[in-house]
């Protein structure tokens, strides 16, 4: 649980850093990032940086533009396309480098357009003990980590989030829609939309925290939380048929449920 003593040290460390230029996905961790740059520094001291691309949930990029207008944030977005790059589309493990490198060095050079000293991300402690390859990008860029400074594991992000009343503390674990395909299975564009279309209406259904991950060549394996899988059966034609109506061949339902990774991690949680 965050302490005031941690929710002090963050602060803190926010206003010592002097200008902050934050990487604001619109998840939990970058929302309350962004909300405690907010109430560190003065007006004209930091922005948002959201990356608009197709690597990323349609909703995130919404939830981002419409929280920070509704708080008087300044967001910039940046329009990046990470297929242009070779190394990305060919997706073997150290895709999520290459892939972060492209974007932070976008933000990277926007913030320094912008006269912002520091770029700043929502890495909290957990993500130090998962396989992360774009860890290291963010290292040879000089990005800084304020949660993992301030001593913020996830529970204590989410508990800060609730104190403080943000709309999303209980928003389910959020990751890039390239990690629903395989390694060594190339990326495009097409099966990154046939994926966020297809979590986004098992979102609308009631089915938090899915993940629709590519299998085989066009086939979907759906993993959800256990406790929805009976759910899931009452609308297993409606998925079907939506489902094959976005692209997919097969649409299959995992009955481990959903797991961190989904067996595309090297190193599984």
């Amino acid at each position: 649980m965050a302490d005031s003593s941690c929710e002090k040290n963050l602060l803190r460390i926010l206003k010592e850093m002097d200008s902050v230029a934050v990487c604001f996905s619109g998840g939990v961790d970058s929302t309350l990032l962004s909300a405690a740059v907010q109430r560190a520094l003065p007006e004209g001291k930091f922005v948002l940086f959201h990356v608009v691309s197709e690597m990323l949930p349609h909703r995130e990029h919404e939830f981002a533009i419409d929280w920070a207008s509704k708080n008087n944030l300044p967001l910039r977005l940046l329009k990046l396309d990470p297929l242009n790059n070779e190394d990305v589309v060919k997706n073997d493990q150290l895709r999520c480098y290459y892939c972060k490198k492209v974007i932070m060095q976008a933000v990277s050079d926007a913030a320094a357009a912008a006269g912002l000293k520091w770029v700043a991300d929502g890495s909290n402690l957990d993500d130090l003990d998962d396989y992360r390859p774009g860890s290291q990008a963010s290292k040879e860029l000089g990005i800084r980590h304020p949660f993992i400074e301030a001593g913020f594991n996830k529970e204590m992000i989410r508990d800060l989030s609730r104190k403080w009343q943000l709309p999303n503390y209980e928003a389910p674990a959020a990751a890039c829609l390239a990690s629903r395909i395989p390694y060594g299975t190339s990326l495009d564009t097409g099966k990154l939309k046939m994926i966020d279309q297809a979590e986004e209406f098992l979102q609308d259904l009631g089915f938090s925290g899915c993940r629709v991950r590519l299998q085989g060549e066009s086939d979907a394996r759906i993993e959800l939380a256990m406790s929805d899988l009976t759910k899931a059966a009452v609308f297993s034609s409606k998925i079907t048929e939506k489902l094959k109506s976005f692209g997919f061949e097969n649409v299959l339902l995992d009955l481990s449920g959903y797991r961190r990774g989904g067996g595309f991690n090297p190193k599984q949680h």
